[in-house]
């Protein structure tokens, strides 16, 4: 009984490149009704959800360097500051003993 069963359902079965050829058309029409399905699904996606969080991901970003590069630049004209009184302490008695000495010469 088993054996009969089986060659009756091996009988029904249709041929192998019949198969292949349906499997390959309904694939191809899969691909020709969902590719735009998929397409538009993707956009949406990309608009509704990645787009704005790349958006605020690279203003983030953006902020977070804006504010290390004016930390920065405060830091450097803060540094600057600091060398120019301390070059002016060091060369002011300098400065005002050449001066004396040359009014001395003069006089």
């Amino acid at each position: 009984g088993g054996v009969a069963a089986k060659q009756a359902l091996e009988a029904m079965r249709p041929a192998r490149q019949l198969q292949e050829t349906v499997g390959s058309a309904l694939t191809d029409a899969l691909n020709e009704s969902l590719a735009d399905v998929f397409r538009q699904e993707l956009r949406q996606h990309f608009m509704e959800e990645l787009a704005p969080l790349l958006g605020r991901t690279v203003g983030d970003m953006m902020k977070g360097f804006h504010n290390t590069m004016g930390d920065f630049m405060a830091n450097i004209a803060d540094e600057h500051e600091k060398a120019a009184k301390r070059l002016g302490s060091e060369l002011g008695p300098v400065v005002q003993a050449e001066l004396e000495q040359v009014e001395r010469v003069v006089s």
